[in-house]
């Protein structure tokens, strides 16, 4: 499940295409809302389209938890939290504030960022160290605010 963060970092290099090696990710209306840069947005629908990612649309039981969660959360973030609880799958999401509360809201979903993206990305052969860790200089460059400067220091939790 993303949340817009993990997604704009994505396309502001150019390569959601790196997303579908990770897996299925869904994009709730919400989040797909939040993408409003023109050049987000065309790499957004080309992503969809292309199948790289797959529109989701809330249940009604969703629907009403994130509703729930808007009072201290984005839409988008309220409305991918709520899915990923509910569907029981991992939340890949930048805003550690925002995982914060969630946590306060009982909201206890495996996580995942972008670098920790990158760095699996390296790890399983889709990309080379340098190209990991230059796409992390790029997303670095465009305003991504990254736990780490070079993908060696994510902690590894493949164990």
């Amino acid at each position: 499940m993303l949340d817009a963060t993990v997604l704009i970092n994505f396309a502001l290099v150019n390569r959601l295409d790196l997303l579908y090696r990770v897996g299925t990710c869904l994009v709730p209306p919400a989040v797909r809302d939040e993408i409003q840069r023109p050049d987000e947005r065309r790499a957004l629908e080309t992503a969809l389209a292309g199948g790289w990612l797959e529109a989701v649309d809330p249940t009604a039981e969703e629907f009403r938890r994130a509703a729930g969660l808007m009072e201290s959360l984005g839409p988008g973030e309220s409305e991918a939290a709520a899915i990923a609880e509910m569907g029981q799958c991992v939340l890949a999401a930048d805003n550690g504030a925002a995982r914060s509360r969630l946590g306060r809201h009982g909201i206890t979903v495996p996580y995942t960022g972008t670098a920790a993206i990158l760095s699996w990305l390296v790890l399983e052969a889709v990309i080379t160290p340098a190209e990991g860790n230059e796409l992390l200089r790029r997303m670095i460059a465009q305003g991504y605010r990254s736990p780490v400067e070079d993908l060696s220091d994510v902690p590894d939790h493949s164990q």
